[in-house]
């Protein structure tokens, strides 16, 4: 059992996280005309229910700190953070259909044990439902990798923020005796809804073409660039261009030294945002690389 002073730190830093959520709802806010087109708009919905089941879940430790539906909203939670994810790594548009039902039925293979554990009343760890040792080794293997999706990305430190903040809540819900699982929720949950603050500083990027390519790979990580890339490159050497796509924008097919966007056909710019508009549409990156190119934050 937590002493007074525990419990009274453990209410602040869930007030500190719900403050801390008002701030970063408040900047996602402002940038959702921007994203709302775009295939981050459902993992962004998507987070802020966790978000609002996670403060649930506080709510029922408050009352109750040995209540199964404690630990069950706390499981649900901690596999939930991991959704988003599916629909950045899943989703081009228009498919968002498929995706909902990917991630349904993700939600559904992930959590069986809980409804099992449930339904049984058997639970695994002290009376209380918890993570099976596969799943729960299996969760972590999938949060760690969708971390390194956006190891190139210029938003990898608050994405990495967040991802600890995932890994706090899975251990708080393994298959093991776990004392500290409060205080490895708060933490987790304020570097969750901390991540949207983390400054960004946008360097200017004068070149238009390689400001595309960074504003891509900072919001949809190198799985999908890499995805892009190949299709680029492939239609430019069966159209003979002689440019090849990388992660710094144009450079030129035969020495590899950089080529200027503006120095090309338009046709090669107009292949690149077809393929991009799977992901969002043409204003987006418009407006994303206008606010760059002034060196604005990222919420402009």
């Amino acid at each position: 059992m937590a002493t007074a002073w525990q419990e009274k730190l453990l209410v602040f830093c869930f007030s500190l996280a719900a403050l801390t959520a008002a701030a970063s709802g408040w900047r996602v806010f402002r940038l959702w005309p921007l994203l709302r087109q775009t295939t981050l708009a459902p993992a962004l919905w998507w987070l802020g229910l966790l978000l609002a089941l996670a403060f649930a879940e506080a709510a029922s430790y408050a009352i109750g700190p040995h209540l199964v539906v404690h630990h069950s909203l706390a499981i649900l939670t901690a596999i939930g953070f991991v959704l988003p994810t599916i629909y950045v790594l899943c989703t081009r548009r228009p498919r968002l259909l498929a995706s909902h039902a990917l991630v349904a039925l993700f939600l559904l293979i992930t959590s069986n044990d809980l409804w099992l554990q449930l339904y049984t009343g058997q639970f695994g760890v002290e009376g209380r439902p918890a993570l099976h040792q596969v799943r729960f080794l299996y969760l972590c293997l999938f949060t760690a990798l969708v971390a390194g999706n956006y190891v190139l990305s210029r938003l990898r430190v608050a994405i990495f923020a967040a991802t600890l903040g995932a890994f706090a809540h899975l251990l708080s819900v393994g298959p093991w005796p776990k004392p500290w699982e409060p205080w490895a929720r708060a933490i987790g949950l304020l570097l969750i809804v901390a991540a949207p603050l983390f400054p960004v500083r946008l360097a200017p990027v004068p070149d238009r073409i390689r400001c595309i390519v960074r504003c891509f790979v900072d919001l949809w990580g190198v799985v999908w660039w890499e995805h892009v890339r190949e299709r680029f490159n492939d239609a430019a050497r069966r159209r003979r261009w002689p440019v090849r796509l990388t992660l710094s924008g144009l450079v030129d097919a035969d020495s590899e030294q950089p080529v200027a966007g503006n120095r090309v056909d338009r046709a090669v710019e107009e292949e690149l945002l077809r393929l991009l508009e799977r992901f969002a549409p043409r204003e987006f990156f418009t407006t994303a690389c206008a606010s760059a190119s002034r060196g604005h934050p990222s919420d402009g």
